[in-house]
């Protein structure tokens, strides 16, 4: 059984500015997309000229802004389980005295995150049986050798040990294993170079447990860090840096709106220390999103099997 919220056009389009600077989400985001079209008359589609104010230099539609400018309410599904008391909670704790439509945003992004839930499909869910075996099994162990083999590059001689047998070696002088390795590696890993291979790792794999929801986890932490830097009034002292209120308030609203537990060892800490390797290696949010899927290797289209 699904639930609808519904929540102001009027509201969401004086905070989707907000929500793309510090979330990398808008109106064109599948999820909004969809409960745009969702919320729409069924009339107004039938038989209506989209006016060329709402077309491109192309002459594509935007049927999405059309629709927001002729409904009052975007209807937001959620699941039967979903509960507000938490958050309720949450900003009565937090009585701050915040920038504009702050608790709007956090209450939006709530939604965003439980109706999710209700149907958040990933790749992985559409993949084919042996996409799926190398997306989660293989994959990781590939990035993990390349990586190994560029970071050792220039030092000799370096060894593989495969569980616990004898090392290989693989020496300069004898170096076709490398070269065999090299195009093994591009054929079914496809990244360009160490730090391609770094930022895949540290987003799909570090943490194996329930990886599809790192992705939103990620999202979720660097974007409500964006909002308090943006618009809070718990800001850190140097930029790009996290303080230890800013991890507690991510950690109090990751709880709330139940996208953590306190079973799931993400606390402050981890929150700091996962912010602070996300921003090492990612230059914003919209960097870090555009990244949020399992890969398989460009070079072996077609190919009947991926490892």
């Amino acid at each position: 059984m699904c639930y609808q919220y519904y929540f102001s056009v009027k509201t969401f389009k004086e905070i989707e500015p907000t929500l793309k600077r510090c979330f990398n989400i808008d109106r064109y985001t599948p999820e909004i997309d969809n409960c745009i079209f969702y919320s729409k008359d069924p009339q107004i589609m039938i038989n209506v000229t989209i006016p060329e104010e709402y077309r491109d230099e192309e002459g594509v539609n935007d049927d999405c802004s059309y629709l927001l400018d002729h409904i009052n309410k975007i209807i937001i599904p959620v699941g039967d389980t979903f509960n507000i008391e938490n958050f309720i909670k949450f900003y009565k704790d937090y009585q701050l005295k915040v920038g504009t439509h702050f608790f709007e945003i956090l209450f939006f992004m709530l939604l965003y995150y439980q109706n999710g839930k209700k149907g958040f499909s990933t790749d992985l869910e559409a993949a084919a049986e042996d996409e799926l075996q190398y997306s989660i099994d293989v994959r990781p162990e590939l990035l993990e050798l390349f990586i190994a083999l560029e970071e050792n590059r220039n030092n000799e001689p370096i060894s593989i040990r495969l569980g616990s047998s004898k090392p290989i070696v693989l020496d300069k002088k004898v170096p076709w294993l490398r070269e065999e390795l090299a195009r093994y590696l591009d054929k079914y890993l496809g990244v360009a170079n160490l730090k391609e291979a770094k930022r895949e790792y540290l987003m799909n794999y570090t943490n194996k447990e329930g990886a599809p929801n790192n992705w939103k986890l990620n999202r979720y932490i660097w974007g409500v860090y964006n909002l308090l830097e943006d618009t809070g009034t718990i800001k850190a002292k140097t930029k790009r840096t996290v303080s230890r209120k800013q991890a507690q308030f991510i950690e109090d609203y990751l709880l709330a709106i139940g996208l953590i537990n306190l079973d799931s060892k993400i606390d402050a800490n981890n929150i700091r220390s996962r912010l602070n390797s996300l921003m090492k290696n990612y230059d914003s949010i919209k960097e870090l999103t555009e990244e949020m899927q399992y890969k398989t290797s460009p070079n072996n289209e077609g190919g009947t099997r991926l490892f």
